[in-house]
């Protein structure tokens, strides 16, 4: 884009004017191949998210078994029962309330589901943790490309004049700014 911008700035040939429609259509273009970039970024997004729920800390219920449910359901009433102090040694020391805790809602179990989700993080953490990490891992590299894309988008859509909105993506020139976004 650097290259192309600076061939653009220094034709001699160009008018202020050419000059100016052709750092546009650059910048459309740039725009369209960052927003095709975005489409892959989300869908590896989408990739990793999956890959995430099919790791799992514990088994979940068979039919038939009733007792796993019974003895979950046992552990969370003693677990509410328990002081918070108490609770908080149970769940990270005993892998069977562990379990329970990550097969049943956060309500019947006297955490909070922020309290709950940690749990789960950690338990598939410490049942997985070379996925987890790649997962982690690639969560970041995702997050570093999402971000560089729109930064991107918006040094690409200021040099060219366009209008900008990160939600939006693709830019417009200022005149058109509401007929893009009105499409969306």
């Amino acid at each position: 884009y650097g290259q192309a911008l600076e061939r653009i700035e220094n034709d001699p040939r160009l008018s202020n004017e050419a000059k100016h429609e052709d750092r546009q259509k650059l910048a459309t273009q740039q725009l369209g191949a960052l927003d095709v970039a975005g489409t892959l970024l989300n869908g590896l997004k989408d990739d990793s998210q999956e890959r995430r729920q099919t790791l799992s800390a514990v088994a979940p219920y068979q039919a038939g078994d009733y007792s796993t449910v019974a003895i979950d359901l046992a552990l969370a009433a003693h677990l509410r029962s328990m002081s918070d102090e108490a609770r908080g040694i149970a769940v990270t020391s005993d892998p069977r309330t562990i379990d329970a805790i990550v097969r049943l809602p956060a309500s019947l179990t006297g955490l909070t589901d922020q309290q709950k989700s940690r749990i789960s993080t950690q338990a598939i953490v410490s049942k997985n943790p070379l996925e987890a990490q790649q997962l982690s891992d690639m969560d970041q590299a995702l997050g570093y490309a999402t971000e560089a894309s729109a930064n991107a988008r918006k040094i690409i859509a200021s040099d060219a004049g366009l209008a900008w909105h990160p939600t939006v993506g693709m830019g417009t020139t200022s005149g058109d700014a509401g007929a893009d976004s009105a499409g969306d």
